[in-house]
């Protein structure tokens, strides 16, 4: 049974991995895509609303480094590979929002 459980976890680990590097680069790819005005505008609306999101998540996992550091004395790390899939998978909802929202 410890197998099968291992080979779940390994195997979703691997999706994740797999779904972390696909948004990632269909976000690197869409920012230098060029294009007409609508482009344009869906572009600029989700970087503006992933960078406002960020900074929310950003600001929130501060704090909770701060109470950990001096309330629990302990340790809290952000992770920056966490940190860019969250921020990727954000920023590809947000295109495809915007995208379905003014066609592309």
């Amino acid at each position: 049974m410890n197998e099968i459980i291992a080979a779940v976890i390994i195997i979703f680990s691997l999706l994740l991995c797999v779904l972390a590097i696909t948004s990632m680069a269909a976000m690197f790819i869409s920012i230098k895509k060029r294009g007409d005005e609508r482009r344009k505008m869906i572009v600029e609306k989700s970087c503006a609303n992933t960078l406002f999101i960020t900074l929310i998540y950003l600001g929130v996992t501060s704090v909770l480094k701060i109470l950990m550091v001096f309330a629990a004395d302990s340790d809290f790390d952000i992770n920056p590979i966490t940190t860019m899939t969250i921020i990727s998978v954000i920023y590809l909802l947000q295109v495809c929002y915007y995208k379905r929202k003014y066609g592309d």
